[in-house]
């Protein structure tokens, strides 16, 4: 059975953990949630202080929130959710109220992205490893937006070495590898670079000047992010894909980034996709990623108090 914990996603993303279980909740029951019912349980476990922000303008101070603000917080995240995604957010939600809806086909891409963050968070399995099942989402949700030159590196890398895995990619992406013999440093054990998804934007030509895309995925806790961030290191693949430009970091996690924490990871000069980004550019959920659709329709969640 899932419990709820409010650090199950690390410090930074306490507020979108309690939003997530809400969902997880109404999947299965008929009423709605309220968010006074929330302001009485956060005063109730006397977990205000959790809650404060990480985050705080200059000449601020870091405050305490009330039971009702931590509530008002939550529920803001969830009416985000819904203002943004449309029909396509498989919950009805306002400003102090979360319910399900009949679920229908195009609610598939949200769950999967539900269904990822909770079964890594909850160590559970559900067909395939949850990181390779998320790069890949990732990788196709990056090439219906920046079109048909992507490639997921694991599938590079497998059975080949780094120099080997590094030339597949580009091929793949309608991109040349750096020449043999052109002095490029990476680390003798060198496995990705920090590189998960490679993008490229084709003109289809040969021209030089070539918008491309190195992305970094990860499902870990929100205290990990500023480092995944930058651990894809442009300068280096510049190099070795042989640009003439910089190319463009994005950081890709399955939860839903808050907004502080968002335009705290935005000084790292990488461009965010969480899971309203990427729930909206994917266009289907295989039949392997669907296990995870499952797993949120299915999972054991305990009440957060009596029905």
């Amino acid at each position: 059975m899932l419990t709820f914990n409010p650090e199950i996603y690390g410090s930074k993303a306490r507020r979108s953990a309690l939003a997530d279980y809400l969902e997880l909740l109404v999947l299965r029951r008929s009423e709605p949630i309220r968010k006074g019912a929330i302001a009485d349980l956060v005063e109730q476990n006397e977990d205000q202080v959790l809650y404060s922000d990480h985050f705080i303008p200059v000449h601020g101070s870091r405050t305490v929130p009330t039971a009702g603000e931590v509530a008002d917080s939550v529920f803001a995240l969830l009416a985000y959710r819904s203002d943004t995604l449309g029909d396509a957010y498989p919950f009805n939600s306002s400003f102090d109220r979360i319910e399900s809806v009949t679920l229908v086909p195009h609610h598939s891409q949200y769950l999967l992205f539900l269904g990822i963050t909770v079964a890594h968070a909850y160590g559970l399995v559900a067909g395939n490893d949850v990181a390779s099942v998320f790069e890949y989402a990732v990788e196709r949700a990056v090439a219906t937006k920046v079109g048909l030159g992507t490639a997921f590196w694991r599938h590079h890398l497998a059975g080949r070495s780094f120099w080997e895995a590094v030339a597949s990619a580009a091929q793949h992406s309608e991109l040349e590898a750096v020449a043999p013999g052109v002095n490029v440093a990476v680390s003798a054990w060198a496995k990705d670079e920090g590189l998960d998804v490679l993008g490229h934007l084709w003109w289809n030509d040969d021209r030089q000047g070539r918008w491309v895309f190195i992305g970094q995925a990860t499902v870990g806790k929100s205290d990990t992010w500023e480092k995944k961030a930058t651990d894809v290191r442009a300068p280096q693949w510049r190099k070795l894909l042989g640009l003439e430009f910089y190319p463009q970091r994005f950081l890709a996690v399955p939860h839903h980034i808050e907004a502080d924490h968002w335009a705290d990871l935005l000084y790292h000069e990488s461009v965010l996709l969480d899971r309203l980004r990427l729930s909206q550019a994917l266009e289907e959920v295989t039949p392997e990623e669907a296990a995870y659709v499952d797993l949120v329709l299915t999972a054991d969640v305990e009440p957060l108090f009596p029905y």
